[in-house]
């Protein structure tokens, strides 16, 4: 289950898009050491994933440079996340690390973690819409990002996917919710990633 969010009031705003907070905290990337394993090579059957998203307006240092670019930007990377976990999905958990050019934390979790041991059949996808948005400053290694973090308040539809379990019976689609997904800013790669999603609660 996603956590619960409080209720938050927000302006509104009219975004429409394909796709499936709390606080988390960016932790800075280590070389892998050379005793590590090498990954595991890529199916040849997996669809590879989306280049990270790239900031239409920007500074100098890549960091997004008002509230409204860096909504338009996480609203791009939200969309490729859920379109990616869509279709990781309908090809049944293949190369489920493809996840990582869009998600970290939480979001991440919700993905790489899943069991596929029986694998269900999942026809469509679940659709979204965005109802509202802010921007808010984001701290990460010690330093701040300002526009860094951004919430969306979405309505999660799943009666656009049917799920068919191993033993041929038909999973019964969850009522639409409002949800919020926080999605940060991730100076490193100059891209924005889905962090985490909790459920608010209210239907839609």
């Amino acid at each position: 289950m996603y956590p619960t969010a409080p209720k938050i009031i927000r302006r509104r705003l009219m975004w429409t898009s394909l796709a499936t907070a709390g606080v988390i905290v960016l932790a800075a990337c280590t070389p892998a050491s050379e005793s590590e394993e090498a990954p595991l090579p890529v199916p040849s059957n997996a669809t590879p994933a989306p280049a990270p998203t790239e900031l239409p307006g920007r500074e100098e240092n890549g960091a997004p440079d008002s509230a409204e670019d860096a909504i338009d930007a996480a609203t791009q990377a939200f969309v490729e996340y859920n379109d990616l976990e869509n279709l990781i999905n309908r090809e049944q958990g293949v190369d489920t690390a493809r996840i990582d050019a869009v998600a970290l934390g939480q979001a991440r979790e919700a993905i790489v973690s899943k069991d596929w041991s029986a694998p269900s059949t999942y026809v469509g996808g679940i659709t979204v819409s965005v109802q509202s948005s802010y921007a808010l400053d984001l701290t990460a290694d010690g330093a701040t990002i300002p526009f860094g973090s951004v919430g969306l308040l979405f309505c999660n539809d799943e009666s656009t996917r049917t799920i068919t379990r191993a033993d041929g019976s038909i999973r019964e689609s969850q009522p639409s919710v409002i949800m919020e997904a926080a999605v940060h800013y991730v100076p490193s790669g100059a891209a924005w990633k889905v962090a985490s999603i909790v459920i608010e609660g209210d239907p839609c």
